[in-house]
């Protein structure tokens, strides 16, 4: 539970964590009123920028990006941006009431078939599961 990288993920900032097992924070920072629905998560443990990138082969067609996030109990503003290829694809702007694990599910199209960046910058405290594109 102390900071790594994730397996085929890139990060950049230095407050961020793996977490594995129950699902909750060293510092139980976390609403202990809602647990992770996974069993891995990774989160960011301050308001400065922290990114998580991936580089993948996508065709260029339709795709569906979903996954679950929540945001430290303690904290009461801020978003997170996700970005494929270098253009943003989805914001979603978090609050207190969003400390609950919700899932996030969107549509996007790759601006180019073939290797495109996905990436995922967050400007507030927040936790994320595992990552689904179909």
């Amino acid at each position: 539970s102390s900071a790594a990288t994730i397996t085929n993920w890139t990060t950049t900032g230095t407050s961020y964590y793996l977490v594995n097992g129950t699902g909750t924070s060293p510092s139980t920072i976390w609403d202990p009123s809602y647990s992770c629905p996974y069993v891995q998560f990774f989160y960011t443990s301050s308001t400065s920028a922290v990114t998580l990138s991936q580089t993948v082969n996508l065709a260029a067609q339709q795709y569906t990006m979903t996954f679950c996030a929540a945001v430290n109990s303690a904290y009461t503003s801020g978003q997170f941006t996700v970005s494929v290829g270098g253009s943003t694809v989805y914001t979603s702007s978090l609050s207190y009431q969003n400390r609950a694990w919700n899932v996030y599910s969107f549509n996007f199209t790759p601006a180019s078939a073939g290797s495109n960046t996905i990436q995922f910058s967050f400007s507030c405290s927040v936790g994320i599961t595992q990552i689904l594109i179909f």
